[in-house]
């Protein structure tokens, strides 16, 4: 008796897919809807809920050719999006008379994301980030060869975001008034992220900074910024961490 189940692949599902082989080739995927990734150094998080279920749970150690395949897929036969077969000991694509299958990895050959749930107990600020914003901020970071974000409030209530190379040494910078932002907080201080680990699926989000803890652990917790995409129709949210830096007034 045949144990495969189908599962037709989406828009929405595939962009999430690219979005995690973006931050890291290595993932388990569970059973349902609810999925997680994190990248290498295990302080960048994405959480996506899938439209619909995947039927079981696998992991794969090059979440990329996956992507790949469907892109090839797709682009082949025009654009129509193949369908995925799992099996117990691979998955395999399908789209007309185009087929390719690629076995699972071993679990313990990659390791799975951290399963705590993360809250913010504490809000310094939070504001609007449009997708327009943000591609000219990475653009002009790439332009500049700037590879750290700094998140600086200020004593009268604005955030800015800057972009440096990574010692901050440098004598360029590309800065943003945030409007509109709500800040909780009396203190100026300023935070680094590191801006190539900032993988983010196009769109606009909320963005809130400030202690972040987790299901594992009681106290303060650590700075945190949670990025969570403004889309009715997708629910995709991150988690970077950072560290404070000396402000610069």
């Amino acid at each position: 008796m045949s144990n495969v189940q189908t599962f037709q692949l989406t828009p929405d599902i595939v962009q999430v897919l690219r979005n995690f082989a973006d931050i890291n080739t290595q993932v388990v995927f569970k059973e349902g809807q609810e999925q997680r990734a994190c990248n290498e150094a295990r302080n960048f998080i994405v959480d996506a809920v899938l439209a619909e279920p995947l039927p079981r749970e696998f992991a794969l150690y090059e979440l990329n050719k996956l992507t790949g395949l469907i892109d090839s897929f797709t682009n082949q036969t025009g654009k129509a999006l193949p369908t995925l077969s799992f099996g117990e000991t691979s998955l395999t694509l399908k789209n007309g008379a185009m087929k390719a299958t690629i076995p699972y990895s071993h679990t313990e050959a990659v390791q799975p994301p951290p399963p705590q749930i993360y809250t913010l107990s504490e809000t310094f600020a939070s504001f609007t980030l449009t997708a327009d914003t943000w591609a000219k901020i990475r653009k002009i970071a790439s332009i500049l060869e700037h590879n750290s974000l700094h998140i600086q409030i200020t004593t009268d209530k604005v955030v800015t975001l800057k972009t440096l190379d990574g010692e901050g040494k440098g004598t360029d910078a590309n800065e943003f008034d945030v409007p509109g932002a709500q800040v909780f907080t009396d203190e100026a201080s300023t935070w680094a992220v590191k801006l190539d680990a900032l993988k983010l699926i196009p769109g606009d989000y909320t963005v809130e900074i400030g202690n972040v803890t987790s299901s594992a652990s009681a106290g303060k917790g650590m700075f945190g910024t949670f990025f969570t995409l403004v889309d009715e129709t997708k629910k995709v949210s991150y988690l970077t961490g950072g560290h404070l830096i000396t402000t610069r007034e």
